[in-house]
């Protein structure tokens, strides 16, 4: 049987049932991730992605100081394959990504 899920590949794109719970086990992280840890993640995902865009030169600060508190707390919890070609290079302008669980050759 196939699944809808919308925003996942595509508008509209249909999964099966296994491909549908591979997509959410990486969506929740192969670290064994808390509730706690996937906000962690989303946060700096989104952080990591707005700060280019930011013109505000204080709020942009801000957004880094941010950032920077929720990698150093949780980032070794946090899989590094769960974020983003966006975030990916924003942590690692920012000397982050190193600071990010699951380390790897990159």
């Amino acid at each position: 049987m196939l699944y809808p899920l919308s925003g996942w590949g595509g508008h509209g794109t249909m999964f099966n049932q296994s491909t549908k719970l591979e997509l959410c086990k990486k969506a929740t992280g192969a670290m064994g991730s808390t509730p706690g840890n996937w906000h962690d993640q989303q946060a700096i995902e989104r952080l990591a992605q707005h700060i280019p865009f930011e013109t505000d030169p204080r709020t942009k600060a801000e957004c880094i100081e941010m950032l920077r508190e929720i990698v150093l707390r949780a980032g070794r919890q946090i899989d590094r394959e769960l974020f983003g070609f966006e975030a990916r290079q924003e942590l690692r302008r920012l000397g982050l990504w190193d600071r990010l669980g699951n380390a790897t050759a990159s």
